[in-house]
């Protein structure tokens, strides 16, 4: 009789576990880290020169991960920000709290992969409140984030980082594509140059301009636009030194 209201005892607790689901994730300790698959993402970054002057918020997504099994209820995490300083005495994050917005930190039911939302804003007020002009490289506003272990999630798993880094700015970067030919067919990267380039052809990405048919074809194309400009405004497109923009 004893052995018998054992195991009704066991089978009881055992029934109840499997029902209370976020108990179980708890016991196989899931891990949350930013990145995908086998990737860790230690900077995500965004311009607002990417959008219309206008534009005073952007969202940035970040790229999450999880381990273990999905569940089949949303799940919490936590997020800090991560005030310490560097090496050199240079906050992490140089922001201030009004400068982002924090999207809910929670894990969709039935996904390993999702991706986190942070609202962040042009005018940057900074943590000394002297703002941070992101028109200027190499300004940058950064948040800096750490995970931090609650009931569902411990910390990121070996070897990805438990902290990354938001960074948005307002000025362009210059591609990995902006190298050997089209440096010697379209010019150096500067700021203006590329603005120019955006303005006439109406995309960012000139990765496709591979041969010197195509890249001379570009720069006929800019050249040509350039005169126009000049003619519509009676004045040159100015280069970032101030100078008028030219092409080779």
């Amino acid at each position: 009789m004893k052995r018998i209201i054992f195991l009704a005892v066991i089978c009881g607790l055992l029934l109840s576990s499997c029902q209370n689901e976020p108990f179980l994730y708890r016991d196989h300790s899931a891990r949350i880290w930013a990145g995908q698959g086998t990737g860790s993402i230690l900077v995500q970054q965004g311009s607002f020169r990417q959008v219309d002057p206008s534009v005073d918020e952007m969202v940035i997504y970040v790229p999450m991960s999880i381990t273990g099994m999905p569940s089949q209820t949303d799940r919490t995490f936590r997020l800090e920000v991560v005030t310490d300083l560097d090496t050199a005495g240079i906050p992490y994050t140089n922001v201030a709290t009004e400068d982002f917005s924090l999207g809910p930190m929670i894990v969709p039911a039935n996904v390993l992969t999702f991706t986190y939302p942070i609202t962040v804003r042009r005018n940057v007020i900074g943590i000394d409140g002297q703002g941070i002009d992101l028109t200027l490289a190499p300004n940058a506003a950064d948040l800096r984030l750490r995970f931090v272990p609650n009931e569902y999630f411990l910390n990121a798993p070996f070897p990805h980082p438990e902290e990354f880094t938001v960074r948005w700015i307002d000025y362009h970067l210059q591609p990995t594509w902006w190298v050997g030919l089209f440096i010697t067919n379209i010019g150096a990267f500067t700021q203006q140059r590329y603005q120019f380039m955006i303005n006439v052809t109406g995309t960012e990405d000139f990765s496709g301009y591979v041969g010197m048919a195509r890249l001379m074809v570009l720069q006929a194309l800019l050249r040509q636009a350039l005169r126009d400009y000049e003619d519509e405004h009676g004045t040159p497109f100015l280069n970032d030194n101030g100078l008028p923009l030219t092409f080779p």
